[in-house]
Formats: structure tokens, C-alpha cells, sequence
């Protein structure tokens, strides 16, 4: 499996991309940093923590850090992602002003009429223009985007509502799970069609996306409490230490020592 673990070294970065139809990634990965999301053309669907999200032209889906994510493919796309931290705001920003302002990421997905989608995207190329005064365009996008609430309206298949439910239990009960089994039994469907349906919509396997949901929350407690690698093991629902560093390893390429190490020089 890919890298699950992916820093983003600088405040500030923007980045256009287009995905031709069925591309999509293989790899759950978050950055310490928010994300706007925003398509030119085209649809995706995003796998966001525990929720799919459909979206389309005049359609933005806001992210917050640490939020694990990845593309899910869908038709022929065209995308912006833009990304900033809170620090990045806190060099022109008062703490009260860019708090208020980064509230608007407790919505998921907003709508725009295509007006107010051609105001974004003139903002976002004036970025691409001049990188070096990026943090104006930043503090005009963010107070455009803040007026307008979440418009998400859940409109699946019966098989994205099933997938919904397995993405929902996971990361609610990732610390107790035992096996599939435990899964297959709380959505109500057999062992073969879970794990057949789950690698056909979501281009990774059941037990890939509980170890990288289990790796990120052991990510956030190395991160932010001096537990020991053993306890934090135990809290992310691994019974050894030993399979635990394994598969750590595997997702961030690096052991939890060197991660703690990594953060704590940063």
C-alpha cells in the first residue's frame, strides 16, 4: 500500500491537476494543512474520513488537516487544490480574524451559482499570477466562501449507502474491530460480497483501509501525547506492538520512534 503520510513542507500550495475518467487514487493520505477542493470540470467522488462525497463544477469541498482522504475517480476532471495552514494565516492575520474565517471548514461541500464559482476562480488564478501576495487572495477567498453553508444532499446508490455504513463503522469502532467478520455482521452483508464490493468502489482492500485509518489515529496521538509506542498500539486496536511498527512502517515509511522524532524536530 501507498504512503498514507503526506507532510506538506511549505504554508502555502496550489496545485491544478487533471484526471482522466476512472483515474483514481490508490493511496488514503491526509496533510497537515486545510484543502479547497475545487473542480473546473468534470466529476469526482472524494472518500473523506467516514463519508463519500460526490462533487461537480460549482461545487467545493473544504478540508480540514489531518483528514483522511483520496480521490475516488469518476468522469474525465479538471481540479484545483489549494492548500494553507494556520500558521501560513497567523503571518497576516489577527488570531481572532482567521479563526472566524476558518469556521467555514465545519461545512463539507458548498455550492455556487456560476457567478460566485467565476469569482473563486478568478481569485484562485490570481494566485497562479502572483504567488508572492497569495495570502490577500486567500483572505478574500475564504470570506466569499464563509457566507454560504453546507449544501451536501445525499443522493447515492444503494451500494455508496452500503459503503457509507462500512466507512461509518470503521472509523468509529477501528479500536475494537477484530476482524472482518465484526464488519460484515454491523452492515448486514456476508464476508465475500463486503470485502468484493469495498475493493470494486473503493480501489483498496477492507483490511488497507483499517490499518491506514488505525496508522492515522496513531499518527495524532504520537503527535500529541507522550504515550508509550506500546499504549498507543493497544488504543489504535492492535493487540502486538511488533505487527503494529510492521505495518506503520509500511503506511509512513518511517517507524513511530522516528515519526515522533520527525515531529518533534518540525
Amino acid at each position: 500500500m501507498a504512503n498514507g503520510y503526506n507532510p506538506l513542507n511549505d504554508w502555502f500550495y496550489l496545485n491544478r491537476q487533471t484526471r482522466k475518467k476512472g483515474d483514481r487514487q490508490s493511496n488514503l493520505h491526509y496533510h497537515h494543512s486545510y484543502e479547497i477542493f475545487i473542480i473546473l470540470r468534470g466529476s469526482t467522488t472524494l472518500l473523506a474520513d467516514d463519508k463519500l462525497i460526490s462533487v461537480s463544477k460549482n461545487e467545493i469541498v473544504l478540508l480540514k488537516p489531518d483528514n483522511l482522504h483520496k480521490n475516488n475517480g469518476g468522469t474525465e476532471h479538471e481540479r484545483y487544490a489549494l492548500h494553507f495552514t494556520e500558521h501560513y494565516l497567523s503571518q497576516y492575520m489577527l488570531p481572532d480574524a482567521y479563526q472566524n474565517l476558518l469556521n467555514m471548514f465545519n461545512n463539507q461541500k458548498i455550492h455556487l451559482d456560476s457567478a460566485q464559482f467565476s469569482s473563486v476562480i478568478e481569485i484562485i488564478q490570481r494566485m497562479e499570477q502572483n504567488p508572492n501576495y497569495s495570502y490577500i487572495h486567500i483572505c478574500e477567498l475564504l470570506t466569499i466562501l464563509s457566507s454560504y453553508k453546507n449544501t451536501e444532499k445525499k443522493k447515492v446508490s444503494e451500494k455508496h449507502r452500503t459503503i457509507d455504513l462500512i466507512l461509518e463503522y470503521i472509523n468509529k469502532n477501528y479500536q475494537t474491530v477484530q476482524n472482518l467478520d465484526d464488519i460484515s455482521d454491523a452492515v448486514h452483508i456476508s464476508k465475500p460480497h463486503l470485502c468484493k464490493l469495498f475493493k470494486q468502489e473503493m480501489n483498496i482492500t477492507v483490511s488497507d483501509y483499517l490499518n491506514t485509518v488505525r496508522i492515522n489515529n496513531a499518527c495524532e496521538l504520537l503527535r500529541n501525547s507522550k504515550h508509550s509506542i506500546t499504549d498507543i498500539a493497544t488504543a489504535c486496536g492492535y493487540n502486538s506492538s511488533t505487527y503494529f511498527c510492521k505495518t506503520f512502517r509500511h503506511i509512513v515509511h518511517m517507524s513511530p520512534n522516528e515519526y515522533r522524532k520527525h515531529i518533534d524536530t518540525n
